[in-house]
């Protein structure tokens, strides 16, 4: 099916493309770190019309606390460690979260 096709079939509501009926979030927040790190990412950079904390002093912007502060930089909350594969021995890098729920292998 041609892309043309494919999207008059989906805006006649025709598309034999399978629908997302539902979603485990929980799965998502565990499985998917780098996806939890864009939005804890975009929590940091909530600008101030829809921020609804009070803050005295913003440290997310704050240089010190946050290398670069304006740029949208996810991998800040993202390490890799680096863990040897038990069936052949190669060394691998996995990627893990910073924070309270810090993934541990």
């Amino acid at each position: 099916m041609t892309n043309t096709a494919e999207l008059d079939d989906r805006k006649n509501g025709s598309s034999n493309k399978n629908k997302i009926t539902a979603m485990d979030h929980a799965a998502l927040a565990r499985n998917c770190p780098r996806l939890k790190a864009c939005l804890y990412e975009s929590y940091r950079l909530a600008n101030e019309a829809t921020s609804i904390r009070y803050v005295e002093k913003d440290i997310t912007r704050d240089p010190s606390v946050y290398p670069d502060p304006d740029r949208f930089m996810p991998d800040r909350f993202l390490k890799e460690v680096e863990v040897v594969d038990e069936e052949d021995g190669e060394k691998k890098k996995l990627v893990a979260e910073y924070g309270n729920a810090e993934a541990t292998g």
